[in-house]
């Protein structure tokens, strides 16, 4: 069976959390976005749970992280 290797993108701005997961090709397999609190602890902990619900999206498939905005 092949695998494809997917990529995780997470950016946070000012007023939102945005992630992405795509292939190399940019195909996507899932966006999610929060609202982003105030105070580094409360952004910490909304992008520790946007990873989670990723993770659990792509049933734990191995997922490479990559800075940069999203669409």
């Amino acid at each position: 069976m092949d695998t494809v290797e997917l990529i995780r993108g997470i950016d946070v701005g000012g007023t939102s959390i945005k992630a992405i997961v795509a292939d190399a090709s940019g195909t996507v397999y899932g966006e999610w976005n929060a609202l982003t609190p105030r105070g580094g602890d409360a952004e910490v902990q909304v992008i520790a749970d946007l990873v989670a619900s990723i993770d659990q999206a792509v049933h734990a498939r191995e997922v490479t992280g990559a800075p940069g905005i999203i669409r």
